[in-house]
């Protein structure tokens, strides 16, 4: 049948957003539905923006379908379908990074277990060889070495979770909300003696069971006919077996009915209070009226929580309100963290009252409809894309999985448009009246132990008993000399605007550390004519959304906004930039969230490392050497005034001194009169020149610790810097740092995940500046493999070098994958527009991403060696290593480098830690 452009129905549609009865009816997705011999369904979407092509397999299994001893199973059986099939025995990865796949992944939850890929339409005949070749060509693969190979990779990212703040949550809720024996009451990752338990024969009978055409559905979308897409399909996937029958819970809600409350601790600084209620199945009418009730308290600056718990009282520096949907039952979630030091007790007393206020009244008309519309906003710009999360693919297969028709998601947004107060409030006191579970996570206090104890080496006597391809670029220049940058696009009626200045937490050097991005915070926080309320109601209102933020060289205030709301968006996004007040209130709230978030960032062990290795490679007094997320240090964050806001607002706000990055649904004719009217008034003016000077690499290998007392695992960063980002050779740089670290299948992840398992993910990465850029390995490791890692790192490192660089094979996967996977890098409006930002950041010449290809496919393999060469040596690492030190600190004595613990804030803590004067070196 004939499909209607789905870019002409979401313009319809968004045009009317506004009517009070929305026209989601406008809202399609086409596509054509087959059901094979063998019982698979296949559902094909033609979208012909871009050359590439989704697909996404959904299996109707998940860890629901476990039994209790054996859970974590649908988990790590995700992982196992990555390691090779019977007709392609290597890794999945290897083979679809050299077609340029892009959204490559594969995911499970309670309910299901999916695989996903875009390719270009060039692969399309190897993405569907390869997902039919695992769906029926699987088990003679499957050995006892793989099996125990990706055990250890599921164990450590379990590790890896459980090493986050909080994650003890997660458990809790779990166990603590269902009943035993429950579908839902065991976790998707499972338990560390269920994943050992699990069995070669266990492994077989999962597939044998619920790995059958006939329990899966198949999403074919992208620039493909449905009846092309059928031929291949049944080419690939037709003899495949159906599978056995399959018995299945319809529902089991489960709700509570009788309140719960848990108590526990973690090693966090701040205390976070969950209420978490059972309510309906994923698709339910009730469900879609609290998706709206947790929107009216929590979505925005002027909803009911925020604006109590965070804006008016600060008693709490975050507060969200969500549901997450299960096919068989969902949850209802509200979640608070109290001020640091503040009392819990307090905010769940607000939280309560707000509640009660909201079950006894319901929203008011206002407030639905503005929810309302952030809702179906949100929906269009997701359809954006036709692959990974969220995209029309995963739409049309979750709502034939779970709802068992393509279009459900309309009946859903059908019960979002035209709900009513009435209906809020009635699923609202049905569910969320009694049944609450309730968890407090309080911090861990900080103890201490004597230096020295009892004498041991007898009983004490004892005395009287006593009594835890890239689109074409317009430029122009405005009156005032602001330089505009467009890429239209029209696949969706949406148009993104990025205003970039220079600027960047590297102008700190001519303030206090802090300044520019605690500034960038503050500018939607009020204006000469409106409030931050008034801001953010206003931001609903037109379904647009509003971002500031920095990096180490730019500042940047980015605005999404629907093509027919774009005049009264300009307006707000011009009176936010041009006219911040930097209101006194608002600053002091603010500064609370920030030192708030430096804690958090204290005690989240990448975090720790990211805070401490700037000041170390670079030095504190560097344009660089601050913490890499910008927050500056509390002492600093302190001192902070309005006054200094103002300075850097006027000092780095002008038009000579930006770029504005246009995406979208707007040509420059159209353009151009709006800019100029709205920022034609701002007026030029002299900016400082940032000093970022040189600096040497260390001479000798350092090592610095970072105690965190009973971490289950340890995270370990290696860095050097390498020079800037503009360098004539970088893309040389960037392809060794590829091999190296870069990608998932790089020498450095494969040895420590794959080979060693010791790992659930390592990597390097250049993280970008104009300046000199940080070259940085890190690797999330278990704790007593600590000393072995790093020795591995080290070793992999000095061999790319010397004895074992870069080869011809690992040269042509990163270019295959390099050039084929632009189409897929540039689908969305938000990916060209930071792509241009690249251009402007690192004053990249205009043909760059159009030559980009070019020069991929003509590096050489002498060339990419010499890179390593010049940028790389192992003798100039320094080592920052976080984790409970009592587990490797002696060991790493033994390599004979000079040792140092720090604090937190990269403070050195005691005196050089000695190695042995008979240690040897130990070889990688």
């Amino acid at each position: 049948m004939k499909k209607p452009l789905i870019a002409s129905l979401l313009m319809f549609f968004v045009i009317n957003l506004s009517v009070k009865a929305q026209n989601i009816s406008e809202i399609n997705i086409p596509y054509t539905k087959y059901v094979l011999d063998n019982g698979l369904t296949l559902i094909v979407h033609e979208d012909h923006k871009a050359p590439i092509v989704a697909v996404n397999v959904w299996y109707h299994v998940g860890s629901k379908n476990e039994k209790v001893g054996k859970t974590g199973f649908a988990h790590l059986f995700e992982h196992l379908m990555f390691n090779g099939s019977e007709n392609f025995d290597d890794d999945y990865f290897q083979v679809m990074e050299r077609v340029g796949a892009t959204d490559l992944n594969g995911t499970t939850n309670n309910d299901r277990t999916n695989y996903f890929q875009n390719v270009p339409t060039s692969a399309v005949d190897l993405a569907l060889w390869m997902e039919s070749d695992r769906m029926g060509h699987l088990l003679g693969a499957v050995t006892q070495e793989k099996l125990d190979e990706q055990r250890g990779v599921v164990q450590n990212e379990k590790r890896q979770g459980e090493n986050q703040p909080y994650a003890v949550a997660n458990e809790l809720i779990t166990k603590g909300t269902y009943p035993a024996g429950h579908p839902y009451s065991w976790t998707v990752i499972g338990s560390m003696e269920d994943l050992d338990a699990a069995s070669l024969d266990d492994v077989h009978e999962w597939f044998k069971t619920y790995y059958g055409a006939a329990n899966a559905v198949l999403v074919v979308a992208g620039d493909i006919t449905p009846e092309i897409a059928k031929e291949k399909v049944e080419k690939y996937f037709g003899d495949i077996p159906s599978g056995p029958p399959i018995a299945k819970f319809d529902t089991y809600i489960s709700k509570m009915d009788q309140p719960k409350r848990q108590i526990a601790q973690d090693r966090v600084p701040q205390a976070r209070i969950y209420k978490v209620w059972n309510v309906p199945e994923w698709g339910n009418e009730e469900l879609a009226y609290l998706d709206l009730a947790s929107d009216v308290l929590s979505a925005g600056k002027s909803s009911r929580l925020y604006k109590r718990l965070v804006y008016d009282e600060q008693i709490a520096t975050d507060v969200a309100a969500y549901y997450s949907g299960g096919e068989i039952g969902s949850q209802f979630t509200i979640r608070a963290t109290a001020k640091p030091g503040g009392n819990l007790n307090e905010v769940e007393k607000a939280i309560d009252e707000e509640l009660q206020r909201f079950l006894n009244e319901g929203p008011t008309q206002t407030e639905l409809d503005r929810v309302k519309t952030r809702h179906i906003a949100g929906f269009v710009r997701g359809i954006e894309r036709i692959g990974g999360f969220g995209g029309k693919s995963d739409i049309l297969a979750q709502s034939l999985v779970y709802g068992g028709d393509p279009e459900r998601y309309k009946k859903y947004l059908g019960y979002v448009a035209y709900s009513t107060v009435d209906d809020i409030k009635s699923a609202s006191n049905k569910w969320l009246d009694d049944g609450v579970y309730t968890l407090e996570i309080n911090p861990f206090p900080k103890y201490t132990e004597l230096p020295v104890g009892a004498d041991r080496s007898k009983l004490p006597e004892t005395g009287t008993p006593p009594d835890v391809s890239f689109p074409e670029v317009s430029k122009a220049t405005l009156s005032n000399g602001l330089k505009v940058m467009l890429a239209q696009r029209s696949s969706v009626p949406l148009v993104n605007f990025n205003l970039l200045f220079d600027a960047g937490y590297a102008s700190d050097q001519f303030g206090i550390p802090g300044t520019a991005g605690l500034a960038m915070s503050m500018l939607d926080e009020g204006t000469d004519k409106m409030n931050s309320l008034e801001i953010s109601e206003t931001l609903d209102e037109l379904g647009a959304t509003l971002g500031s933020g920095s990096n180490l060289d730019m500042s940047t205030v980015a605005m999404s906004a629907l093509k027919d709301k774009i005049d009264q968006s300009l307006d707000l996004y011009t009176d936010v930039i041009l006219n911040p007040s930097f209101p006194e209130a608002e600053l002091e709230r603010l500064r609370k969230e920030r030192l708030a978030q430096i804690q958090r960032e204290k005690s989240s062990p990448i975090q720790m490392g990211l805070r401490t290795f700037p000041g170390i490679i670079y030095g504190k007094d560097h344009a660089y050497g601050l913490p890499f997320s910008g927050t500056g240090y509390e002492e600093t964050v302190v001192k902070i005034s309005r006054d200094d806001l103002v300075k850097f607002h006027d000092t780095w706000f002008k038009p000579n001194n930006a770029t504005l990055v246009v995406t979208g649904d707007i040509s420059m004719d159209e353009l151009l009169p709006k800019l100029e009217s709205h920022f034609g008034e701002w007026e030029e003016g002299e900016v400082p020149v940032k000093n970022i000077s040189e600096v040497n690499n260390t001479d000798k290998p350092v090592i610095y610790l970072m105690d965190k007392p009973g971490a289950p695992q340890s995270v370990i960063f290696a860095a050097e810097l390498f020079p800037g980002r503009g360098v004539k050779n970088n893309l040389e740089i960037e392809t060794m740092n590829d091999i190296l670290g870069g990608t998932f299948t790089s020498r450095i992840n494969m040895n420590l995940r794959e080979d060693k398992h010791w790992s659930y993910g390592s990597q390097s990465v250049l993280i970008g500046a104009r300046g000199q850029r940080p070259f940085v390995v890190f690797a999330m490791v278990q704790s007593d493999k600590t000393k072995e890692s790093l020795a591995e790192v080290q070793r992999e490192v000095a061999e790319y070098v010397s004895t074992n660089p870069a080869t011809d094979d690992e040269l042509n996967k990163i270019k295959l994958n390099n050039t084929l996977a632009l189409p897929g890098n540039w689908e969305t409006n938000g990916a060209v527009g930071g792509s241009i930002a690249q251009m402007v950041r690192y004053d990249l010449p205009d043909d760059y991403f159009d030559t980009y290809s070019s020069r991929v496919k003509n590096l050489s393999l002498d060339a990419v060696r010499n890179a390593a060469k010049e940028t790389l040596d192992p003798n100039d690492l320094v080592w920052v290593v976080v984790g409970d030190k009592a587990q490797y600190q002696d060991k790493l004595k033994e390599f004979g480098y000079e040792i140092h613990e720090i604090d937190v804030d990269g403070n050195i803590i005691d005196e050089e830690i000695k190695a042995p004067e008979t240690s040897e070196t130990p070889k990688g």
